[in-house]
């Protein structure tokens, strides 16, 4: 047991060391574990899917190798070093994720990991409290370079011309991926199913068919599969690993109640992440209608209202039959999609509720069999709690045809 302050002991075999700083000591630990392992590391940064690349990561590179990757999100200055020390004897590779709420977070997470490769999903709108603006996310992703093997290489977002220029002008080796031509691994195909899963393959490979539901899940499948390449592992490997199940709670999560589909994408929010789980609603096929509910997206700074209405300017270009917006926040964004809607002539249920009894109570007005629904808002919403106030009235029967 790791201690900052003297304790008694109960049972006078444990073993108790005294620190100045536990959480120091807990880095410091896992560094020394992560000195001594021999095989390869990959870290994994980002503002959105890092999670789900991790996750695609560990599963394409399993199909050869003994692998440990971080449990659920355990990605912070606490999570990673418990996930370096968690690992396996006979581990091969680990793949690590790493997040940051504040500037230099990612830089003590890399220099703890020293990954041989590195990842970058993509560069948005996160957590400007703290970052300030775009470039501050920028600089603070970038900095997993702090701590990367000599001889390393990353995988980025090559549809990022920021991220990339940044990459380039500090002389490691890098691989891009992307939607866009010219990326070392791109799509010569893909398409979204009416169930909002994506199908797609690269030059050389075989049709993939993603297990998850969004659009999204492709870059963060397409940045897999560069790793992939680069490692060695042939492309029937890499497509078995992406098609491998992957569950995440309360990330596109999906349930069925008196024909309606519920779909919770809860865990967090931001610009970009609901854009991207909206427009995965919109290309979504079924006999009912498409009903976003948003809630507020927190910890964006001063720039915050506008990044909401910015967003509602967005949202209204989507094919959505029904907006409802929770909270203060929530109804900037669904006030700008009703002026856009009269701007444009376009006549659709658009209605703000301010408390999720409210919400609740609308919903169950407005929901009918064969509809498609979607939660999403930042996790201090607790978004999922109206999910289920809705879902559990439905499951007793009350749907309308």
């Amino acid at each position: 047991m790791v201690v900052s302050r003297p304790i008694k002991a109960a049972d006078g075999r444990l073993q108790v060391f005294e620190v100045p700083d536990t959480r120091k000591a807990l880095q410091e630990m896992a560094a020394k574990v992560r000195s001594d392992f021999e095989g390869s590391v990959i870290g994994v940064t980002g503002s959105n899917g890092k999670t789900t690349t991790k996750e695609m990561a560990g599963n394409i590179l399993s199909r050869r190798f003994h692998v440990h990757r971080s449990p659920g999100n355990h990605n912070n200055l606490i999570g990673l070093p418990l996930s370096i020390l968690e690992a396996k004897k006979d581990a091969e590779w680990m793949v690590l994720e790493m997040a940051s709420n504040a500037p230099g977070e990612i830089s003590i997470l890399s220099r703890i990991a020293r990954p041989h490769w590195a990842i970058i999903t993509n560069i948005s709108e996160v957590h400007l409290e703290g970052f300030g603006n775009l470039l501050g996310v920028l600089k603070e992703k970038t900095s997993i370079l702090d701590g990367i093997e000599p001889g390393g290489a990353l995988i980025i977002n090559g549809d990022d011309p920021s991220l990339k220029s940044t990459i380039r002008g500090s002389g490691v080796k890098f691989a891009t991926f992307g939607l866009r031509r010219g990326n070392d691994v791109f799509p010569v195909d893909y398409s979204v199913r009416g169930d909002g899963k994506v199908s797609f393959c690269v030059e050389k490979g075989p049709r993939v068919d993603l297990p998850l539901i969004g659009f999204y899940s492709l870059q963060n499948a397409l940045a897999a599969y560069a790793l992939g390449l680069r490692v060695g592992l042939s492309h029937e490997e890499i497509k078995e690993g992406l098609e491998m199940p992957i569950y995440q709670s309360m990330r596109m999560e999906v349930r069925r109640e008196n024909d309606v589909m519920f779909i919770m994408d809860c865990y967090n929010a931001n610009p970009r992440s609901m854009y991207l789980a909206a427009e995965t609603l919109s290309l979504m096929e079924g006999d009912g209608r498409k009903i976003l509910v948003l809630g507020d997206m927190f910890e964006l700074g001063e720039g915050s209202a506008r990044l909401h209405r910015e967003l509602g300017k967005r949202l209204s270009l989507l094919d959505l039959d029904a907006v409802v917006a929770v909270g203060e926040l929530g109804t900037l964004v669904s006030r700008a999609i009703r002026d856009e809607d009269q701007r444009r002539g376009r006549h659709r249920e658009v209605i703000d509720a301010m408390k999720f009894s409210e919400a609740r109570r609308q919903l169950l007005k407005l929901l009918r069999g064969g509809d498609i629904i979607l939660f999403k808002a930042s996790r201090g919403v607790r978004m999922e709690k109206l999910f289920e106030m809705v879902r559990s009235r439905m499951k007793k029967g009350r749907s309308r045809r």
